[in-house]
């Protein structure tokens, strides 16, 4: 249960935040943090994109401090990027989902569709391998086995922070492997006689 917070504390961490305040803005986190979550997970319906989002969020607020204002309700303002970054990331799962499904319809014939998905999946292997080990442990924990953040916390005895600092640099390192690697397999797609 969340400890009593009466509005003038919210006014202030605000106001503290706008100014640049790592405490106000830690309080806010401990405050807002698990009803984000709740919410980002009823939309999103995965523990770990969640927690995605919701560190998304406080990085948008973050980012965003010197535009706060004191009238602002904070608690709305939160709730909305949470929504609109949780949408988003729904439209964007549709549209790649959508992209891959078209790609591999034109190029790869149905009995070629194993060999293109033992090639992604090699890809992906590939990629992963070149985490740092402790990096690497995480995200599989995370992606593959499904843990929440406080569990791989309690489990590699690191800070769940630490946790979502690992998971945004794989994510950001996974995605740069793959685009770095989209050109040949375009390419074999393209280009091999099926």
């Amino acid at each position: 249960m969340k400890p009593s917070v009466f509005h003038t504390d919210i006014a202030a961490w605000v106001e503290g935040i706008a100014g640049g305040s790592m405490s106000s803005f830690e309080l806010l986190y401990q405050h807002f943090h698990r009803d984000l979550y709740r919410f980002a997970r009823h939309i999103v319906k995965s523990d770990a994109l969640a927690q995605d989002v919701v560190q998304d969020v406080f990085v948008r607020l973050w980012e965003n401090r010197h535009k706060l204002q004191k009238e602002l309700s904070i608690k709305s303002y939160l709730f909305t990027i949470c929504r609109n970054l949780s949408l988003n990331l729904l439209e964007k799962a549709a549209r790649e989902a959508h992209l891959c499904e078209e790609i591999l319809r034109a190029y790869v014939p149905n009995a070629a569709a194993d060999e293109a998905k033992e090639t992604y999946e090699k890809l992906a292997q590939a990629a992963l391998e070149q985490l740092p080990p402790v990096r690497r442990r995480v995200f599989e924990l995370a992606k593959i086995e499904g843990l929440s953040y406080d569990q791989i916390a309690q489990q590699l005895h690191i800070s769940p922070g630490t946790v979502s600092d690992h998971i945004v640099k794989a994510n950001r390192f996974l995605k740069q492997y793959v685009k770095n690697q989209l050109p040949a397999v375009v390419g074999f797609l393209l280009f091999f006689d099926f």
